[in-house]
């Protein structure tokens, strides 16, 4: 009798589940709550609540990741931008996105986000400047950086590296040739560097040479 009963009130509770949706309704939210032998009653009918996501955030030692508890993502939806800064006397050694080696990276941001993430930096001891301003030959860490300090015209020299642009965009303000692909001595070009990113000319002009631009 009680085997004749619970296959009575499994067939019944897979028979509501398979009723028609609103489109507008996220099956995966839905609650049926048993009652009695013959009623199962959805709880939660008419409510649209989307899923959420977590981004975990892992610093290293000697930096941060900004921000370091993020509000829950919505399916869907974009992260916020994640900001990876060494602290004084240390440089990125690598980002782990998700588990995946990235490179030396300052900024990231996840898109459509349908499940969790993870984002993971580690930094050493020294400073590593990544970024060479040929006219007076100083060095920076980033090409915003450079651009800032750069003479007009100037060139910038740019290590073989993923750089992420800060805000997905790099605005050319003045006369700049951008050359990548450069080893950690500037002393020759063994491949190519790569911006992720838009480069956008507000003012002045730009030449890239050996730069591959991803978006």
């Amino acid at each position: 009798m009680n085997i004749i009963k619970k296959c009575r009130n499994l067939f019944l509770a897979t028979a509501v589940a398979m009723m028609a949706v609103p489109a507008a309704i996220y099956a995966d939210t839905a609650t049926f709550t048993y009652h009695d032998d013959t009623r199962i009653v959805r709880e939660d009918y008419g409510q649209n609540v989307a899923p959420t996501f977590k981004i975990t955030v892992i610093p290293g030692s000697g930096g941060s990741i900004s921000p370091a508890n993020p509000s829950p993502i919505t399916k869907g939806s974009s992260s916020p931008w994640f900001t990876i800064s060494p602290s004084g006397g240390y440089h990125i050694r690598n980002v782990y996105l998700d588990g995946v080696e990235r490179g030396v990276i300052t900024s990231y941001q996840f898109t459509n986000v349908v499940s969790n993430h993870e984002i993971t930096a580690l930094f050493d001891s020294g400073t590593v400047d990544l970024v060479r301003i040929v006219s007076n030959n100083a060095y920076r860490h980033t090409i915003e950086d450079a651009q800032n300090i750069a003479s007009q015209p100037d060139t910038i020299q740019c290590q073989k590296v993923d750089f992420y642009l800060s805000g997905d965009l790099l605005s050319v303000t003045k006369d700049i040739t951008l050359e990548g692909g450069y080893d950690s001595g500037f002393d020759y070009k063994p491949g190519f560097t790569t911006l992720h990113g838009v480069l956008q000319i507000d003012s002045g002009s730009l030449v890239v040479d050996g730069i591959i631009v991803a978006y």
